[in-house]
């Protein structure tokens, strides 16, 4: 009976392989949709500070943004090898979509439930991955925090050969650290999960071993972290760097007691079921596992998944912004547990029960898919029309233009948060591209003065600026310049001119040849 049996196990292990491999085919697929898709703001940032980087920049003080490192770095290092471009981004999400994918699938394995509960994740995670309503379309920081959380919450509970090891403990730290430098409020699903190893340690572990694990991951942090503010001091970046991360952080995320209090208020929730109704079915499904899993088996697992989703669910709601792509931070939780909860109704001397139990999980992946095919059959001038995302679109196919409207040494400036013009036209900025919230708070007048000595001392040809953002600070002291440094000139199309006013400076070439242009 053994050599069949055996035989039967490599089958099943190479099937589930292949269909990994065709899962990771059809991610990369239905990524292609999304490739020349509108992108979202703070992707365009990314690239666009990261490419200043590339070119010799200095982050926190030439380019500027609340973000650690990581963001910079990683898309920095994309741009070494693949190119200034769409391309990067592209690569850059789906390496982010592939590492939670056999992410989750690890983990729904290491369960104690089967390679079927892996399975099971592995396909709500792909149906879910390119979700345009979280945003998963989009190389942002949650889709790479997410790529090294999932790893980390893995090493937590696959089942020691021998022991946990320090080993192991040092690695998880690692991956923690470095997840926390693409956004610092990460921190509490580590520290969640710390909690529950020292409350209910793994086999072969008693609870001073894994007080001693815990240490070991916070000292990997705090050595990571030390390394880096080292070498913004070394580098004379030690309190804009400081105030980047702490002081300007605590004033963008405002009261923490009044973010969480505003996140579980009946007009966020009822906003958030309508915003986000297509995981709604799979959120009831996989509670309902979770309770069953917690109240029946009381095994670590279960109790460690609900800490990984509390932290998730902490690091969203803590920033006080509700951003649709924050919510990218819950999801593979949620499909890990999914899996799990798959397998666990399907257990029992009851025949119908796995009938059952996967079919309920079918009709919950069926109800995904439904919601995710309009994603892949309608343009995104159709999706996008009379929506916010409309901005993003008009501002990719202007950017595009740039290069059509300014000679070869002309330069421009876009006064706002919409960077992508310069991503798309390829025109470096010659002044801060911060965002206007950016010109708030901490570090208010020094951008602005920072911005207006660079603006003067080499003026730009052509400015835009989104009309939206007109009204947000009209007496800024930047707006004021170019207003009046600039005239308003023709030469955008009527979808352009709803959302952007161009500005040419007065007596430069680029104004006498854009007022000669015929009016439309």
């Amino acid at each position: 009976m053994i050599r069949p049996l055996r035989s039967y196990n490599l089958k099943l292990m190479h099937s589930h392989i292949i269909l990994l491999l065709g899962l990771s085919a059809l991610i990369c697929i239905l990524r292609l949709n999304y490739y020349d898709w509108p992108l979202n703001r703070d992707v365009t940032l990314y690239a666009v500070m990261s490419h200043e980087f590339m070119e010799g920049k200095s982050l926190y003080t030439d380019f500027w943004d609340i973000k650690p490192p990581a963001i910079f770095l990683s898309y920095g290092a994309a741009e070494a090898v693949f190119g200034y471009g769409q391309v990067t981004l592209y690569l850059l999400n789906l390496g982010c979509a592939l590492s939670v994918l056999f992410g989750v699938y690890a983990c729904g394995c290491a369960s104690g439930y089967g390679r079927s509960a892996g399975i099971w994740a592995a396909l709500f995670w792909t149906a879910l991955s390119g979700d345009i309503a979280l945003q998963m379309h989009d190389a942002n920081t949650e889709a790479f925090m997410n790529a090294f959380v999932i790893w980390a919450f893995f090493l937590f509970i696959a089942p020691p050969s021998k022991n946990f090891g320090y080993g192991r403990a040092v690695l998880i730290g690692i991956l923690f650290a470095w997840a926390s430098l693409y956004k610092q409020v990460i921190v509490f699903i580590p520290f969640l999960l710390s909690i529950g190893h020292i409350g209910l340690p793994p086999a072969g572990t008693n609870r001073r071993q894994a007080l001693v694990h815990v240490l070991i991951i916070t000292a990997m942090g705090i050595v990571l972290w030390g390394l880096v503010t080292a070498y913004m001091a070394y580098t004379g970046r030690f309190q804009v760097f400081y105030d980047t991360i702490v002081t300007h952080a605590q004033a963008y995320a405002g009261k923490p007691s009044g973010n969480v209090a505003a996140a579980v208020s009946a007009n966020n929730l009822l906003q958030s079921v309508h915003r986000f109704k297509v995981v709604i079915p799979l959120v009831i499904f996989t509670s309902l596992g979770v309770v069953w899993g917690l109240i029946r088996t009381k095994s670590r697992i279960w109790v460690l998944i609900s800490l990984y989703a509390v932290g998730a669910f902490i690091s969203i709601v803590l920033p006080g912004k509700f951003y649709r792509h924050y919510f990218q931070l819950g999801l593979p939780s949620l499909v890990v547990a999914a899996g799990w909860t798959t397998m666990l109704f399907s257990r029992g001397y009851d025949r119908w029960k796995p009938f059952i139990s996967h079919l309920c999980a079918a009709a919950v992946l069926c109800h995904i898919v439904a919601n995710q095919i309009p994603f892949y059959t309608t343009k995104p001038e159709v999706k996008l029309k009379n929506t916010y995302g409309e901005l993003y679109l008009v501002t990719q196919k202007l950017g595009k233009r740039v290069p059509s409207i300014l000679n070869e040494n002309e330069t421009m400036f876009q006064w706002g948060a919409e960077s992508g013009l310069y991503f798309f036209s390829k025109r470096r900025p010659p002044a801060s591209i911060n965002g206007w919230s950016h010109f708030n708070r901490t570090f208010g007048e020094e951008f602005t003065q920072q911005t207006l000595r660079k603006l003067k001392r080499s003026p730009p040809d052509l400015v835009f600026i989104p009309k939206y953002f007109m009204t947000i600070r009209p007496d800024h002291p930047v707006q004021k310049w170019i207003i009046d440094n600039f005239s308003p000139v023709d030469g955008l199309s009527a979808e352009e001119a709803k959302y952007y006013l161009m500005m040419a400076r007065r007596g430069s070439a680029l104004e006498s040849r854009l007022a000669a242009l015929p009016t439309k």
